[in-house]
């Protein structure tokens, strides 16, 4: 009877210490979670404030109006401006400014 009762004590208190060590491991991941998200934060802040710089800094430099779609798409996307509206440039020395293409 005695046995029984220990082994019954043995697995009560393994259970305790399993449920302990998991409310431990929860509560130190959630601190994680927590300073990740406050750094995403800041890091997506400067990143949207550093494109809404670049932005306004582009609409103030190239006056976009009179282009096509796709030359906005190509300009966006490739930093390719079209051939009209630079002047001057032939179409190698175009490709050689791009900013990141295919």
């Amino acid at each position: 009877m005695e046995t029984q009762q220990n082994q019954n004590n043995t697995v009560l208190y393994l259970l305790i210490a399993t449920v302990g060590l998991i409310v431990i491991f929860s509560a130190f991941q959630t601190f994680q979670i927590y300073s990740l998200k406050k750094d995403m934060n800041a890091v997506s802040l400067k990143l949207v404030t550093a494109n809404a710089v670049s932005n306004l800094q582009t609409s103030q430099a190239i006056d976009k109006s009179s282009w096509t779609e796709d030359e906005k798409m190509m300009y966006e996307h490739h930093g390719t401006s079209p051939s009209r509206v630079s002047s001057g440039n032939s179409q190698g020395q175009t490709q050689n400014a791009m900013a990141g293409g295919c």
